[in-house]
């Protein structure tokens, strides 16, 4: 299976500064995955403690 991800952070967040395609090793100190849909939950988008079951 291959999945496109598409890397989004705040404007101020210090990966928000790199230009180019980010490399692994860029992402690795952070990471993050949160996956999103559609027919999610908004809540868990404003509450990140909600995705934690």
């Amino acid at each position: 299976m291959n999945i496109d991800f598409i890397a989004v952070a705040h404007r101020d967040h210090p990966l928000a500064a790199l230009d180019g395609p980010l490399e692994d090793s860029a992402l690795a100190p952070w990471p993050l995955v949160r996956i999103a849909d559609q027919g999610g939950d908004s809540r868990a988008a404003r509450r990140p403690d909600l995705l934690h079951h």
